[in-house]
């Protein structure tokens, strides 16, 4: 009786301990990849966007060194085609040389139209493929732990795509799938499309990781500032992290300003005709002119042309 007692306890303090389970293996790298727009509309959002990628990349070079995870740091910009303008940049390597604010903003330049459907799809495909390739890389000790790696996609966009040849049942349907597999996260950041929770979740962004953001310089920089904590939330490894409905208020101007549009034509909320409508209605947005500006990059060094 007591011999059964003692091997009843004993396999209840195995299972407690998971002693048959091998350890758990954390993530062993993270792959994130900004892909940002660079159409000529994004001209209204000024120096917001090569100033917080510099602040994004400072912050993970920052969490590699503290935390000792390898975080490799891929940025894609596009408009009428995509140009990867820093593939699989090691931010562990004490070595690596971040661009200077005025690289980024020469990769940054607004010019073209909006590849945007085309350039996500190709670009969680390659992040797959470098992902499989760090884990062949690994002793087979360690790869047979199914260690993870970490896959964290940032996309920032100012409108709707007019350049891509696939749509967004394509990207849907490339986003959910990669979704059911461990450690990818997709942040979206938009402006000038509406709700971004609403559009977002209809390509297949989750909702809780899509916002809104206002399209000039100011709200712009809000927005992608609330990014940067959530994409170090991601880069450490910790459970999918949300937008907070703070991050949310404060990342696009309240309703009864004056749009980005109207300031452009010289319409403020004093040329009121005597309409008393509800003045905390949102106007319907107004189109967005595409036309590419006659801009060509000026720094050659990056071999691109408008």
């Amino acid at each position: 009786m007591s011999t059964n007692k003692q091997l009843s306890s004993f396999q209840i303090i195995k299972r407690r301990l998971n002693i048959d389970s091998p350890p758990t293996v954390h993530s062993v790298a993270t792959i994130l990849d900004a892909i940002v727009d660079a159409s000529g509309s994004m001209s209204s959002m000024g120096n917001a966007p090569p100033e917080q990628i510099l602040q994004l990349m400072n912050d993970q070079r920052k969490l590699a060194l503290e935390s000792g995870i390898k975080i490799y740091f891929s940025l894609t910009v596009f408009s009428d085609i995509p140009t990867l303008m820093i593939d699989k940049a090691n931010l562990s390597d004490p070595d690596y040389e971040i661009p200077t604010f005025s690289d980024l903003r020469d990769m940054l330049e607004p010019c073209g139209l909006t590849r945007f459907y085309d350039t996500v799809i190709e670009r969680v495909a390659a992040q797959k493929a470098d992902s499989n390739s760090i884990l062949k890389a690994l002793p087979y000790s360690l790869r047979s732990l199914n260690p993870t790696i970490n896959r964290v996609v940032y996309v920032l966009t100012d409108g709707d795509d007019n350049r891509s040849t696939m749509g967004i049942s394509d990207l849907r349907n490339c986003l959910n799938t990669n979704k059911t597999q461990n450690g990818f996260t997709a942040v979206f950041l938009a402006a000038n499309i509406g709700n971004a929770e609403v559009v977002g979740a209809n390509m297949g962004f989750d909702a809780d990781t899509s916002l809104t953001i206002g399209n000039d310089a100011h709200y712009a920089s809000v927005g992608m500032n609330h990014a940067t904590s959530l994409l170090r939330a991601c880069s450490g490894g910790s459970a999918p992290p949300q937008f907070t409905q703070c991050m949310r208020t404060s990342s696009q101007a309240p309703s009864s300003y004056s749009s980005a549009a109207h300031l452009a034509a010289g319409i403020s909320d004093s040329d009121s005709d005597g309409d008393d409508s509800d003045p905390y209605i949102t106007p319907p947005p107004q189109p967005i002119s595409r036309r590419a500006p006659q801009l060509r990059r000026s720094n050659r060094a990056f071999g691109l042309r408008c």
